[in-house]
């Protein structure tokens, strides 16, 4: 199973769509807050959407539960959790839901990290990067899932980042 994760594209709603374009076949996409667009957008007819710190159209959800074959996800935008500080609250939400995998955006800044045996993804900002992957001109994330492993690669608008990749057993 393969999901796509972008956050924090700030109004680059193109962006959006060449993922789609290019990654065609992903059993799920998941968008985690600050795209600056309308709940409404057609865009949003393929991510899943949940609502950010610089989102004005409030009728995004806050958090997002869903399962992608058998495979549960919870998403949210950082900033409800205080994730600048901690992971701490973010981890006990997704637990909360039972996750498997927890997608969170906010930081711009890219994370992969196993915490407690759920994994925790940030795909960064594909459009307003920010850490010390800011170089490369912005992330999103790719996330295959199969019963021995999730494997979470970074993909920048030029394709994938192999040396970027983390791999969790399950």
């Amino acid at each position: 199973m393969r999901i796509i994760a972008v956050s924090d594209t700030h109004g680059d709603e193109l962006v959006l769509k060449e993922i789609v374009q290019e990654y065609p076949d992903c059993d799920a996409y998941f968008y985690a807050g600050d795209s600056e667009l309308l709940a409404s957008d057609e865009v949003f007819k393929t991510y899943q959407a949940v609502v950010g710190n610089m989102d004005f159209d409030q009728s995004f959800p806050k958090t997002l539960t869903a399962d992608v074959a058998g495979f549960r996800v919870f998403m949210t935008h950082g900033h409800f959790y205080n994730v600048r500080v901690t992971l701490d609250k973010l981890l006990a939400a997704g637990q909360s839901a039972g996750a498997q995998l927890i997608i969170y955006g906010h930081t711009h800044v890219a994370l992969a990290e196993e915490h407690a045996g759920v994994v925790i993804v940030n795909p960064g900002s594909i459009s307003q990067p920010r850490g010390p992957l800011a170089k490369l001109g912005g992330t999103f994330a790719i996330i295959d899932v199969d019963a021995e492993q999730i494997k979470v690669q970074y993909a920048t608008r030029t394709g994938i980042r192999p040396e970027l990749t983390r791999v969790f057993d399950r």
